[in-house]
């Protein structure tokens, strides 16, 4: 049977609000390229992220922001997780939750005010 009594289920929490992050930043970029808006890519406010966009295309330059999002996520909890005690390493991802969900709230209104302009 599998333990999960030292499972650091705020880590779990970061990573599925980054997911959900992924698949709001797809949904935009979809709405907003399907309107035919020339730089629809600019509806992306993550400099890295922008500029895959413009490189790879749409599906394959989300598809290469999650790798590196995944990845800076996964190496910066490595180094919390070596590098600072469990009270500090808790705050900050307590703090990235906190983060996450602004930013996705941030996504949620955009995409709600881009659809209402679309419609009128």
């Amino acid at each position: 049977m599998i333990d999960l009594s030292n499972v650091r289920w705020e880590i779990i929490i970061v990573y599925f609000l980054s997911f959900l992050d992924i698949g709001l930043t797809y949904i935009l970029l979809y709405k907003t390229k399907k309107a035919g808006i020339k730089k629809w890519y600019n509806a992306e406010q993550n400099n890295i992220i922008r500029s895959l966009l413009k490189r790879y295309g749409l599906h394959k330059g989300i598809r290469m922001g999650s790798v590196v999002t995944f990845g800076l996520l996964t190496v910066m909890f490595v180094y919390f997780a070596a590098r600072v005690n469990w009270l500090d390493f808790t705050r900050l991802t307590f703090f990235m939750m906190g983060a996450y969900v602004i930013v996705l709230t941030y996504h949620v209104l955009f995409l709600k005010t881009f659809l209402e302009k679309k419609l009128k």
